[in-house]
């Protein structure tokens, strides 16, 4: 009996060996394989992120793409519903004079340009019974309103009633020159726009294509944009405040506007002003009795004391000017 107990216990001793070998055997070639595995797994892991970050970098594709798409179309909706608020502003009537007053039977393509977007624009606000007609002259009005440059065509024909093509296209030049001249301080962009033709009708062209395109623009956009659109304006502002004011100014002493607007913008342009240089400088320009001269620096004292900050390159500038013209005696 003991023999049978002891050859059983040697049985199960041999069986639990086996399986302990046989675990150790496994555990080693998991152990052998699982590198391998892991290797694998990170590829998969390495595909798997891949391809969701360029799923996601073409659904952020689509979204930047619908997002200027929307901002294009509430732009371009913005626009004509401005424009027809204008056509209806002026009345059937004053919108037949209008139209009459700027119809050219050999207007260039510029001129029809703007004839068309205003004859199409009026029709559309006299269409409010006819949904399929409003669409269709809608539709109509958006496709000229694509072409670049449209606003300068139409406010250049409202000011200027007929016009060569070619100044149409500097209209345009100037346009963009006044929004992208970004390295001209005030007083060096006062200088070029003394220097155009016909100043005050062309910035008048520009006043109002900058505000129009300012107006239709969708709040996402007014950033920097904005912010140059409005230094602009300003400046187009300060310009004509000036120049009107000049005129004014040499009238009382029967002198050239211009002459006096190109003399202070000189007198602002220098970096340091001396008595001696201001006195030769007005005397060559104007040749005035001593009255007269005490009488137009006094004028051009008040001038320069009220003139903005933006035209002196800081306040000991305009104080440095201020002291060139109170040393003269009055």
């Amino acid at each position: 009996m003991s023999t049978i107990n002891s050859h059983h216990s040697l049985l199960i001793n041999d069986i639990d060996h086996r399986q302990s070998a046989e675990s150790e055997k496994k555990t080693t070639i998991a152990q052998q394989i699982s590198p391998g595995s892991s290797v694998m797994e990170a590829i998969f892991e390495q595909q798997v992120q891949l391809s969701s970050q360029t799923e996601t970098i073409e659904m952020m594709g689509l979204k930047i793409g619908e997002y200027y798409k929307q901002l294009k179309n509430t732009r371009s909706e913005r626009s004509k519903n401005l424009l027809l608020q204008f056509i209806e502003s002026q009345g059937k009537d004053g919108f037949n004079d209008l139209l009459k007053k700027n119809l050219s039977h050999h207007a260039n393509s510029d001129l029809l340009l703007a004839q068309q977007i205003l004859q199409t624009g009026f029709l559309l606000t006299q269409q409010g019974h006819n949904p399929l007609r409003r669409r269709q002259l809608s539709k109509q009005l958006a496709d000229l309103m694509e072409q670049e440059g449209w606003e300068i065509s139409l406010f250049g024909l409202l000011e200027f009633n007929d016009m060569p093509t070619e100044n149409f296209s500097r209209l345009r030049r100037l346009f963009q020159q006044v929004i992208d001249d970004e390295e001209y301080s005030v007083i060096n962009f006062f200088e070029k726009i003394k220097e155009w033709a016909d100043r005050k009708r062309r910035i008048r062209v520009l006043l109002r294509a900058m505000a129009f395109e300012l107006n239709s623009q969708p709040a996402p956009e007014k950033g920097r944009r904005l912010k140059i659109m409005i230094d602009r304006l300003k400046r187009l502002l300060l310009f004509l405040s000036l120049d009107e004011r000049c005129e004014v100014m040499a009238s009382c002493y029967g002198l050239e506007g211009d002459v006096l607007l190109s003399q202070i913008l000189e007198i602002t342009a220098q970096s340091w002003v001396f008595k001696d240089w201001l006195e030769e400088r007005l005397d060559d320009a104007f040749n005035l009795e001593n009255l007269q001269k005490r009488e137009l620096i006094f004028d051009l004292t008040k001038l320069f004391k009220i003139m903005p900050d933006g035209c002196f390159t800081d306040d000991d500038h305009r104080e440095q000017i201020l002291e060139a013209f109170s040393s003269f005696e009055c």
